[in-house]
């Protein structure tokens, strides 16, 4: 098991172990573990993933990772969100989205069924003029 503490500007929101922990860095995501090479890392946004624990994932937005072969530290900019909350409310907001549309009515439109066949048969009418000859007045 490695330690892990999670750091917002307030102060210490979290501190517990895990098997793993999933990262996702600038440079892609990493895996770490008990007796991890040490190294320090800035975060993007994403999922830290916790392996071998029950608690929930998190979503982060920014921040930067230190990594010692005992612990992990998060040190965030801004409080993290279970990621399972934003996928309800994602999923949430998808539900009342697709209940909108029926009620929604399209546009009728004058155009061809066809994309492009009307477009086509407007420039067969309409001739262009030889190149080098200027355009004539309107009428």
């Amino acid at each position: 098991m490695i330690a892990i503490e999670v750091i917002v500007p307030e102060g210490l929101q979290l501190s517990t172990e895990a098997e793993e922990v999933v990262i996702p860095t600038q440079a892609g995501g990493i895996g770490v573990r008990h007796g991890h090479i040490p190294l320090v890392a800035p975060l993007k946004a994403g999922a830290i993933l916790f392996k071998g624990t029950t608690l929930p994932n998190l979503a982060v937005e920014s921040g930067i990772v230190e990594v010692t072969p005992e612990k992990v530290r998060l040190l965030l900019d801004s409080a993290p969100h279970a990621v399972d909350r934003l996928i309800k409310e994602r999923e949430l907001a998808i539900t009342r989205a697709d209940a909108m549309i029926p009620a929604m009515t399209r546009p009728t439109t004058s155009m061809p069924a066809t994309p492009g066949k009307g477009l086509l048969r407007f420039a067969r009418k309409r001739k262009a003029p030889p190149l080098g000859t200027p355009p004539t007045p309107p009428a």
